[in-house]
């Protein structure tokens, strides 16, 4: 699959549609495209961007702040 709807992401990623909706306007590194419907597409770069937010927070317990640091270590 090469893009994913927000639903897909959620259901992948294993949280709500607000929190991804949150690390959008906190995160820069990934933007949605939007289809016309003006659902939020996601491509693949944007999901393993979003994994890896969530496993720095959720399991990594980084402050929002030190994974924007490592982020932009890891994607640029």
């Amino acid at each position: 699959m090469d893009s994913f709807n927000l639903k897909e992401v959620c259901e992948i990623v294993g949280v709500p549609p607000h929190v991804i909706s949150y690390w959008e306007t906190e995160f820069l590194l990934f933007k949605p495209k939007r289809d016309e419907l003006r659902q939020r597409i996601y491509s693949q770069k944007d999901l393993k961007i979003i994994i890896r937010i969530r496993c720095l927070l959720f399991e990594g317990k980084y402050s929002i702040a030190d994974t924007k640091i490592k982020l932009a270590e890891e994607f640029g």
